[in-house]
């Protein structure tokens, strides 16, 4: 399973535990995360959590002894920089491990093993209420990180390992938090970072946590594409509403340029999904975002309350989260598209997509905080759209947009293109974003 997979499986628990996670698992891998719209599910929900410590109460950000060659040092107010020095032992070390867990909690599943990440993760409960776990292992040869939003942290010795623990706090407004662990076999030569919600859960993990020789790992194999370097520019451009697009798009199926005529055709405010069809929402995880937007009788939940974030730096700042209520729009966005001159078999969204998106002062916001704008239906979503030479089809998509978000939004028609440079080996991955304004659609005559 990919790290993406593991970022549409699961349920919800709190916005910070999640968006931690998120974070960890992006720096798995540097490639794009999809737009909710390319593929079903979105977002993780899962787990990450607390190493371990023996009967060890927490203290103030401990700086460590230094015994075992793990050292802790504070950083600012709340950072923890975690380091590797002077490992003792020069005794040949496997080159592959991988973690035995001796101590599992009932109902967790392991949905997810590869060298250097290897995660168990609680499967089928969407409400985040129980607690998720997830094992990562690194060298220890010039491990270097630091630990962001650390209320606490506390160091100890697990199986005589060298521990460290935090307790991470990322919200001032907020009462929630999770544990995060480092501990260091240096008999291997590893680093086993530890993260989950439960402390209790967290001190069974780390004491039953062992790691044993992969002697059986067949590293993969890459081809030559799979080591270069990408590069990502996007570019939006403005254009006014009911102005023809000529836009060139690139087959996927046989690199060739295509012409494409796009014009944004109208945009319609609905109050309710009537007539719409279930299964052409997306889907988060196990739910189906209609239900998050609309209530039984299939009317648009409106006004809400919502959860305002502004981003510490988790060095000298926390995160601060507020209740703010807003009003919220749907909208019905139709985009007329017409292969000017060829037939087209397969209009995927790697080649045309609508939307919508926050723009302010120059940029593209994303994800749109302070003010959600959300794509939350394409019409027949599973179908394949293909155009003959001189044929027009209609795209449907429909957004949600609150109310303190609509002067800033932007109907969005996209397309993409990669350039391979073998001379100095990089992939250039060129996104074109052209942005029309919803308040000019809007009041449009």
């Amino acid at each position: 399973m990919k790290e993406q997979d593991l970022k549409t499986i699961y349920g919800k628990p709190s916005a910070d535990f999640h968006n931690r996670v998120i974070e960890t698992l992006n720096t798995l891998d540097d490639k794009e995360t999809e737009r909710i719209k390319r593929r079903k599910n979105v977002r993780l929900i899962a787990a990450i959590a607390c190493a371990a410590a023996l009967a060890l109460a927490m203290t103030t950000v401990a700086v460590a002894t230094g015994v075992f060659g793990l050292f802790g040092r504070q950083v600012g107010n709340y950072g923890l920089n975690l380091k590797v020095e002077n490992q003792e032992t020069t005794a040949p070390k496997p080159k592959y491990v991988k973690p035995k867990l001796n101590y599992i909690p009932e109902n967790y599943e392991l949905v997810h093993s590869q060298i250097n990440f290897y995660a168990y993760f609680y499967n089928g409960d969407d409400t985040g209420d129980a607690p998720h776990f997830f094992v990562d292992i690194e060298d220890s040869n010039d491990y270097d990180e630091t630990q962001k939003y650390v209320a606490e942290s506390s160091e100890t010795e697990i199986n005589g390992n060298k521990t460290i623990i935090c307790k991470v706090h990322e919200d001032e407004n907020s009462d929630e938090y999770y544990y995060s662990a480092i501990e260091y076999f240096e008999n291997y030569g590893k680093v086993v970072h530890v993260i989950c919600q439960d402390y209790d859960e967290i001190l069974k993990i780390l004491e039953g946590l062992e790691l044993e020789e992969y002697a059986d790992y067949v590293e993969p194999t890459f081809s030559k594409i799979d080591t270069y370097t990408e590069c990502y520019t996007e570019i939006p451009i403005l254009q006014k509403f009911g102005q023809d697009l000529k836009i060139d798009v690139v087959s996927e199926k046989d690199d060739d340029l295509a012409t494409l005529l796009v014009n944004v055709k109208s945009v319609e405010e609905r109050t309710d999904s009537k007539g719409l069809e279930y299964l052409d929402f997306f889907h988060e995880a196990n739910t189906n975002l209609h239900d998050r937007y609309f209530d039984s009788e299939q009317q648009l939940i409106a006004p809400y309350t919502r959860t305002d974030v502004e981003h510490g730096d988790g060095i000298n700042t926390l995160n601060k989260s507020a209740e703010v209520e807003d009003d919220r729009h749907f909208y019905l966005i139709s985009i007329d598209v017409t292969a000017e001159d060829k037939d087209i078999e397969d209009l995927t969204d790697q080649m045309l997509s609508g939307s919508a998106v926050k723009y302010i002062d120059g940029q593209l916001v994303y994800p749109a905080t302070g003010g959600e704008v959300q794509e939350i239906y394409i019409k027949d979503n599973e179908k394949t759209t293909s155009l003959k030479k001189g044929e027009t089809k209609t795209l449907v998509y429909g957004v949600i947009v609150d109310d303190d978000a609509v002067d800033n939004t932007y109907i969005t028609v996209e397309t993409e293109e990669k350039i391979i440079d073998d001379a100095d080996e990089m992939i250039r991955t060129e996104r074109k974003v052209y942005l029309i304004s919803l308040k000019e659609a809007l009041n449009y005559e």
